[in-house]
């Protein structure tokens, strides 16, 4: 399942695996906790899940890091740019998953209004840039 995911954009993985599940309840004035069945949450949430490590793996892999754990691993390197780098996705992979777990919770407890579009879903992520 994972070399399926790693060939597919993160668009394209949210519309698979996110959004069309979703779209028999799109016509409900708001989707979350008290509209969706709990297995279809479930499943939702764990596609997401799926996705964020991907993203996570390919942007390491965007500077040649095997995983976002090899680069991490980096963090404290005595060389100084893989210091850097390992530091960076230190940080976007503890933001990113913070995010994630606010989401989930937000969504468990009906507090999180499901995103309608792969855009929504997107937008609650931050970038991922070496910067």
């Amino acid at each position: 399942l994972v070399e399926e995911l790693e060939l597919k954009t993160l668009r394209e993985l949210i519309e698979e695996n996110y959004v069309e599940p979703l779209r028999p309840y799109f016509n409900l004035a708001e989707l979350n906790a008290s509209t969706i069945p709990l297995d279809v949450m479930q499943e939702m949430v764990l596609a997401v899940r799926k996705i964020g490590t991907v993203e996570l793996d390919r942007f390491a892999q965007s500077r040649g890091y095997d995983d976002i754990v090899s680069l991490i691993s980096y963090k404290d390197d005595p060389f100084p740019q893989f210091a850097q780098e390992g530091s960076r996705g230190f940080e976007l992979r503890s933001l990113y998953w913070s995010v994630f777990t606010k989401f989930n919770e937000g969504v468990a407890t009906g507090v999180v209004e499901f995103p309608r579009t792969a855009e929504g879903i997107i937008a609650m992520f931050p970038t991922l840039t070496w910067e």
